[in-house]
């Protein structure tokens, strides 16, 4: 077992018969650049499996891996408004993203019924920039944006969210429950958490948020999630009940 988590080095030179299989099929690049650090040897050689019976590039297999009822669509069908395509994404904005999917965080595009993206121009970018066939995509009419100094229900933001985790905590699982009385929340009431934390470089776009229990957000404070920390984070809460 190496250390220090999976390199593209040891991708390459372990998993030659699988690489040569993906070619084969496909004809497609393994394009191995961005790794998350989170992943096991296993992992890969899962995601392997996945490249070579879907035809998916890397990091689309990595979304299908951790989320198999993600969307895949082909990058080139992506329409883009004329607010993205006439705007250079910022580098910080891409470094950003960059460490988030280093971390292992999940980023969607999101997309009308009509693939004019609404949000994700980022992600978009370094899925073009890594030479990706497929990216992961969320179908949506329009997006809300929870801000603090907008006059928008944070308890219909709150709800949408609960909604989409089936009502469970995007970090321990428990069943929430979703309350208006804000004063009044228990340690198992639906709260919002900035997936990547503002004071990392998170914005507050809806797709940066997600349903958290108020336990576990309190535990995730203003720390990126990795899944060292949601391990820790759910003994803490099986152990204090």
């Amino acid at each position: 077992m190496i250390e220090n988590g999976v390199t593209r080095e040891y991708v390459e030179n372990t998993y030659k018969e699988k690489i040569k299989s993906y070619y084969s099929n496909w004809h497609r690049e393994v394009n191995l650049d961005i790794i998350p650090e989170c992943l096991s040897v296993n992992d890969i050689d899962n995601i392997l499996d996945i490249m070579i019976k879907k035809g998916l590039t890397f990091l689309s297999a990595y979304y299908f891996y951790k989320d198999n009822k993600i969307k895949m669509i082909y990058i080139d069908d992506i329409v883009l408004p004329y607010k993205f395509a006439s705007t250079v994404v910022t580098d910080k904005k891409i470094d950003n993203k960059i460490r988030g999917l280093h971390l292992g965080l999940l980023n969607t595009v999101i997309i009308n019924s009509k693939y004019r993206m609404i949000d994700g121009y980022a992600i978009y970018t370094i899925f073009k920039q890594n030479k990706e066939i497929f990216i992961p995509c969320e179908f949506r009419e329009s997006i809300k944006v929870y801000n603090n100094s907008h006059s928008i229900d944070r308890f219909e933001i709150r709800k949408s969210l609960y909604d989409k985790e089936d009502g469970k905590c995007y970090i321990c699982g428990r069943q929430m429950t979703l309350s208006k009385n804000t004063e009044k929340f228990s340690n198992i009431d639906a709260t919002i958490d900035h997936i990547i934390p503002l004071a990392k470089g998170g914005t507050n776009d809806i797709s940066n948020c997600a349903a958290c229990c108020r336990q576990c957000n309190k535990l995730k404070s203003d720390m990126i999630l990795t899944d060292e920390l949601k391990k820790q984070i759910k003994e803490i809460v099986i152990a204090r009940g």
